[in-house]
This record gives C-alpha cells, sequence and structure tokens, in this order.
C-alpha cells in the first residue's frame, strides 16, 4: 500500500449541456432550448450564453446543487428551430472558484412523438400511454 503526506490538488469540472426541446402546441410545432450543468461538486450559481451573443440565462438549482437546469416557459417557444450554437457555461462553486465549459447546440431536434391513445387503468392507478416510435430516439 503506497501513500503520500502531500495532499493531491483535484481540479473542479462540470460537464454542460444544451438541446433542443420540441413541443407541439395548437396543431404547431415549437422549439425551445434546455440547459442542463452536473458537477460532482456543489455548485453556488450557473448562467449560461450563446458565444455570439451576450444574453445571459441563469439556471436553477435542483436539491443538493450538483445539477442545475433550465427548462423553457411557454413564451420561450418559438415556430423556427434554434440555430447551431456553441453554448458558454460559467461555474461558480460554493468556495468561490469559477470553472467554464462549453456545448455545441446542434441544429437536429426530435419531433414530438404522436401519442395513439392513453387510458387510465384504475386497478394499478397508472397512466397507460401508446405512442409511435421514432428512428431517431434513443429511448424514451
Amino acid at each position: 500500500m503506497l501513500f503520500s503526506c502531500e495532499e493531491e490538488v483535484v481540479s473542479k469540472v462540470a460537464i454542460g449541456d444544451v438541446f433542443i426541446q420540441s413541443v407541439k402546441i395548437n396543431d404547431t410545432v415549437q422549439y425551445g432550448l434546455c440547459y442542463y450543468v452536473y458537477s460532482s461538486d456543489k455548485m453556488k450559481k450557473v448562467t449560461t450564453f450563446p458565444e455570439a451573443e451576450g444574453s445571459t440565462i441563469s439556471l436553477d438549482s435542483v436539491k443538493g446543487r450538483y445539477t442545475y437546469i433550465h427548462y423553457p416557459d411557454s413564451s420561450e417557444f418559438k415556430t423556427s428551430k434554434p440555430l447551431k450554437a456553441k453554448y458558454v457555461f460559467d461555474v461558480e462553486y460554493d468556495n468561490g472558484e469559477h470553472y467554464e465549459t462549453y456545448d455545441i447546440l446542434d441544429s437536429t431536434s426530435l419531433e414530438p412523438v404522436k401519442i395513439e391513445k392513453y387510458s387510465f387503468d384504475a386497478n394499478e392507478s397508472k397512466i397507460i400511454v401508446d405512442w409511435e416510435g421514432n428512428s431517431g430516439a434513443d429511448q424514451y
């Protein structure tokens, strides 16, 4: 067994992701952006912005502060797909240390699923939904 008296310095790391959420509103497909950041260290604050423009979006923390997210509200959905862009994520950790990472938004997205039928199983207290499969989806 080997050990050292010197403390190993481990840099904090965060992983950011931006992706397109497609929804159908009044028979029209609309698109919004979702942002997600995860770290194995507690974060204090996370913001993101597209590199080409300066509008900053603050992400919300879920319990524990290891994950920050932002889902679009109804006003953020548009009928045109967002363009490919580089999104920069600025992470501030509890100790004041900052870390910057980025993700490239690809302009491809999955269309909303077509629900074929749904029902409620009163015996098992659950909703059963059948939808048309999408070959481009890895999982649902």
